[in-house]
């Protein structure tokens, strides 16, 4: 299962790029390949006799939801052994056989990754689908002899190295990839300078080159003109398209000079003329947003991934030390 779904990572990135050689002819080793794909518009036909996969009942009550309120390990589901072993045929897809086993194997994770509907004749041919999807691409694959594309075998490569090495975390250490609440909560509390959100104020700005062509502004707004207007006429700063509104803004986005300005004004109050190093300005506060802190409800889910990536970076150096403590290792000469 890793290896074909490795592989297919690698090839939907090709024939999506366009990376495979064009032309390319199947070669004497076809047979033992097996059989040839079809063209792209094949058409899989489902045989009447097996409309839907029959699964065993156990497979199915594990797909489903569980009408009570699941004990531990609930989210597990359990797979039916005799539907693990099963070599009955599903379907064909140019010859070769999807089995009862295959979609067994596959099914509970396809259900849960769909957020666990109840299981349906229509759920189940969605997977089966599915499989013949995987397995046409498969052929694909053998038929455009990607093996021998370097790019495939690169990205199959790398595929296989993240399958591998989450298989491995989660079998060797995945109790310790786990973040709990009590860590979440201590690392909210040991940092929560970083889930302050600032004030934030909004303005409108009218800049020019002198003084006395924004003391002209500023009268034209006292007599009653709508600052919009007067921006859009005089301003010589790009907020002029938006009537001189600039978006919302904590201390520290602009000079110091004019959010002195800014914080000191109250909604809807018109400044004086003052000077930065662009020019002239007049400005109207039209808006504040208090500031706040984020509270651990609302931080949980981020604090909890930001755990979760810094624990797997030290498992994985962890599980690098480990298997070399035991590896025998010899570097015969420099690259």
């Amino acid at each position: 299962m890793i290896q074909r779904a490795t592989a297919l990572l690698a090839v939907w990135g090709l024939l999506a790029a366009g990376c495979a050689r064009p032309g390319a002819k199947p070669g004497a080793d076809r047979a033992a390949q097996g059989p040839t794909a079809a063209p792209a518009s094949a058409a899989v036909v489902v045989e009447p006799s097996i409309p839907v996969p029959d699964l065993p009942k156990e497979l199915s009550a594990a797909s489903a939801p569980a009408a009570t309120v699941p004990g531990p390990g609930a989210d597990r589901a359990p797979m039916a052994p005799d539907a693990a072993g099963s070599s009955e045929v599903l379907a064909e897809v140019n010859g070769e056989a999807i089995s009862l086993a295959e979609f067994a194997l596959g099914y509970p994770a396809y259900v849960k990754s769909l957020g666990s509907p109840p299981d349906s004749a229509e759920l189940r041919m969605a997977y089966l689908d599915s499989l013949v999807t995987e397995r046409l691409l498969e052929q694909e694959t053998r038929r455009r002899k990607l093996d021998g594309d370097p790019e495939y075998a690169l990205r199959l490569a790398e595929a296989k190295r993240q399958v591998a090495e989450e298989a491995l975390l989660k079998q060797a250490l995945g109790n310790r990839l786990r973040v709990s609440d009590p860590e979440i909560a201590q690392y909210y509390e040991a940092h929560k300078d970083a889930y302050v959100e600032p004030k934030l104020i909004q303005v409108r700005n009218i800049t020019t080159y002198t003084r006395e062509a924004a003391q002209k502004a500023r009268e034209r707004i006292l007599a009653g003109e709508d600052f919009r207007t007067v921006a859009a006429e005089v301003s010589t700063h790009p907020s002029r398209a938006e009537g001189g509104a600039l978006p919302p803004f904590a201390r520290g986005t602009y000079n110091s000079a004019f959010e002195g300005v800014a914080f000191a004004l109250k909604i809807g109050e018109l400044s004086e003329v003052f000077q930065t190093d662009l020019g002239c300005h007049v400005i109207e506060k039209t808006g504040e947003t208090p500031g706040r802190v984020v509270p651990l409800a609302q931080a949980r889910e981020e604090i909890r991934a930001r755990l979760e990536a810094q624990k797997r970076t030290e498992a994985l150096e962890e599980l690098n030390r480990l298997v070399r403590e035991s590896a025998a290792i010899r570097v015969l000469r420099n690259p």
